[in-house]
């Protein structure tokens, strides 16, 4: 709620980036309404300096209305207009590609996922990499493929260590899925009931019922 206040009373130059910020707050929390109503504002701006920033939000509306093969169009277009920028913006992509596939069954989920950590590592964004290494696990269990746990392990130390709670319970969230237990996605799942993220209760839910 703190960061969702801040954004909102940022005016000027940093409004787009506070809009951008806006949107990925509202899917997080499942509030079309609210992600509508930011995406909408960062269209008069024009997605500011990054206005590759806008196409991706495009993508994700799509994606959240169901419309994947639309939104994979978008994502992998992104990935040729980025061919030359910084890897942390080619990262963004390739999660959110990896995301998509993920939802069409497509193998190569993991591969983009793979492409998205490798992307982060070269911007020494670790929060990112993570993210990353976690949705690509993620990807391989729906495969049915049992990935090792090192990564996890390691990264779930240091984003506690760092105070980043929302990294944890998305951490804490794979690993409980990929080890089967049902006491921590139950508690993952309170967790972010608690914290408003209806989406990833749901997720958990799901992944608790397979």
């Amino acid at each position: 709620d703190a960061a969702h206040d801040l954004c909102v009373a940022v005016q000027g130059d940093a409004r787009p980036a506070a809009l951008d910020s806006l949107c990925s707050i509202a899917l997080a929390r499942g509030d079309r309404p609210g992600f509508d109503r930011a995406l909408a504002e960062l269209e008069q701006h024009g997605g500011g300096t990054n206005g590759w920033a806008l196409t991706l939000r495009h993508g994700l509306r799509d994606r959240y209305d169901g419309h994947l093969q639309r939104a994979w169009s978008t994502f992998d277009a992104l990935l040729t207009q980025l061919v030359d920028a910084e890897p942390v913006a080619r990262g963004a992509v390739w999660a959110e590609l990896g995301e998509t596939e993920r939802l069409l069954g497509r193998e190569s989920a993991a591969e983009a996922y793979a492409e998205a950590r490798a992307c982060f590592d070269r911007s020494g964004r670790e929060a990112l990499c993570l993210r990353a290494e976690a949705g690509r696990v993620r990807t391989l269990l729906d495969q049915g493929v049992t990935p090792l746990r090192h990564d996890l392990d390691e990264g779930l130390s240091w984003a506690r260590s760092h105070g980043m709670d929302l990294l944890v319970l998305d951490l804490e969230r794979v690993l409980g899925r990929l080890l089967g237990d049902a006491e921590r996605l139950r508690s993952c799942r309170e967790r972010a009931l608690g914290w408003g993220l209806r989406p990833r209760a749901g997720l958990i839910e799901l992944w608790r019922a397979e």
